[in-house]
C-alpha cells in the first residue's frame, strides 16, 4: 500500500509543478481576463441574447432556473419547471445557448421570462444576467433561488424537500450541500485510517456553499450591495475561477455581512450520524462511494478488498477522507438520496458510477 500510495504523492507533486508552470505562462492572459472580460462580454456578446416573455406571471417568490440543453430541451428540464411552479416560485428559465423555436415554445408555457445567451461565465454568467434583469424586482421579493441543470431534480412526495426547506427556514442564504469545511487527510494519513484526524471548519477560506441549488432570504435581497455583488462579479470562461469567484465569493460574501446561512444536508451532520449506524450500513455506503481522480480511486481500490476487516472507526474514517476530498452530493449519491430523501442528483455522478444510473434514469423518468 505505501508504495502505491508513494506514487500517488509523486503525481501529485508532477500536477503541482504542471499547475505552477501552467500559472507563469498563463498569467497575464488571466490578468487581461480579469480586468476586461466583462468588458468584451458587454460589448460582444450580451447584445446577442434574447429575452421572450412567458405566460405565467411574476409573484414574490422566484427561481432562476439555469439550462444548457446542447442537444434540445429534454424531459427533466420540464420536469423541474413544473416542480418549481408546483413549489410556488415563478421561474425565470436561462439557457446558456440558444434554443430551437419548440424548445422555446415549451419553456414559454412555463416560466415569466426566458433569456437565451452565450455560455459566457458558465452558471454565474447566467445567473448574473438574470439577477440584471431583476434589478428592480429584487427588492419586493420574499424569496429567490437559484438552480442549475447540472442536477435532476427529484419529486419527494412523503417527504419535505429542499424548496420545502428554503420555504420555511430562518436562514438569510440556504444551500442543498457546502463543501470545503473538512480538512482534508493527506495520503500519508490515509496509509493508516486510525491516524485520520476529523477536523470541521466552516471559516476556510475554500468553505462554500454549492451553485446548483442556493436560495435567499428577503432579507439579503432589500441590501443593495446583494445585487452590486453580482454585477460586478468578474466573468471567467476557467472553471476553477467560476467557483472562486462565484460559489466561493458568493458565500464569503454572506459570511462578512453577517447573514445566517446553513445548507439543508449538513456535511459534519452526516458525519456525526454515521456513528450511530451499524457497521453493516456503513458497508453498504462505503460499497456505493463514488470517486473520481486516479488517486481517490486507488484509495478506494485498496481498502474495498479489505473494507470488511476494518473497525467502524476506521469505516468512518475511510468515508471522511473521501468526502473531504469529493463533494458530498457527488460522492454519498445513493445515502443521500434514499436514506435522506435528498432532491438532487448530480449528473456528473451518473456519469462516474454507471452502478447507480440505470436505476436513477428509471426513477427520474416517472417525476
Amino acid at each position: 500500500m505505501k508504495k502505491r500510495f508513494e506514487y500517488s504523492r509523486y503525481k501529485k507533486i508532477l500536477r503541482e509543478l504542471y499547475r505552477f508552470f501552467n500559472q507563469i505562462i498563463f498569467s497575464p492572459i488571466s490578468i487581461f481576463q480579469f480586468f476586461f472580460n466583462n468588458i468584451i462580454y458587454k460589448f460582444f456578446f450580451a447584445h446577442k441574447k434574447k429575452e421572450t416573455t412567458g405566460n405565467l406571471p411574476q409573484t414574490n417568490k422566484i427561481a432562476i432556473y439555469l439550462i444548457f440543453p446542447k442537444k434540445g430541451l429534454e424531459k427533466t428540464h420540464v420536469n423541474s419547471l413544473n416542480l418549481l411552479i408546483s413549489k410556488g416560485f415563478s421561474p425565470i428559465v436561462i439557457s446558456n445557448c440558444f434554443l430551437k423555436k419548440g424548445d422555446v415554445t415549451e419553456i414559454k408555457k412555463r416560466c415569466f421570462h426566458l433569456i437565451e445567451r452565450s455560455n459566457f461565465g458558465y452558471d454565474f454568467g447566467g445567473y448574473r444576467d438574470a439577477i440584471i434583469f431583476l434589478k428592480n424586482k429584487l427588492t419586493s421579493l420574499n424569496k429567490l433561488i437559484l438552480i442549475n441543470d447540472s442536477v435532476y431534480c427529484l419529486v419527494n412526495r412523503e417527504k419535505k424537500d429542499w424548496f420545502d426547506f428554503v420555504n420555511s427556514s430562518s436562514f438569510d442564504f440556504i444551500g442543498a450541500t457546502s463543501h470545503g469545511s473538512l480538512k482534508k487527510p493527506s495520503y500519508k494519513e490515509v496509509e493508516n485510517l486510525n491516524n485520520i484526524v476529523r477536523r470541521i471548519d466552516k471559516n476556510t477560506r475554500n468553505f462554500h456553499y454549492a451553485s446548483y441549488a442556493l436560495g435567499f432570504s428577503e432579507k439579503i435581497l432589500k441590501d443593495k450591495n446583494f445585487f452590486d455583488f453580482w454585477n460586478n462579479i468578474r466573468l471567467t470562461k476557467i472553471k476553477n475561477k467560476v467557483v472562486r469567484r462565484g460559489e466561493i465569493g458568493l458565500t464569503r460574501w454572506v459570511i462578512k455581512n453577517n447573514y445566517s446561512h446553513g445548507s439543508w444536508i449538513e456535511t459534519e451532520k452526516v458525519i456525526e450520524d454515521f456513528f450511530a449506524l451499524s457497521k453493516d450500513k456503513l458497508l453498504e455506503i462505503s460499497s456505493d462511494l463514488s470517486v473520481e481522480s486516479d488517486q481517490t480511486l486507488e484509495v478506494k481500490k485498496y481498502y474495498s478488498n479489505i473494507i470488511n476487516e476494518l473497525s467502524k472507526k476506521e469505516i468512518i474514517n475511510f468515508l471522511y477522507f473521501h468526502i473531504s476530498r469529493y463533494n458530498l452530493a457527488y460522492s454519498l449519491t445513493n445515502y443521500l438520496v434514499k436514506d435522506l430523501g435528498f432532491s438532487f442528483i448530480k449528473k456528473r455522478s451518473l456519469d462516474i458510477d454507471n452502478k447507480i444510473k440505470d436505476f436513477y434514469l428509471e426513477n427520474i423518468s416517472k417525476n
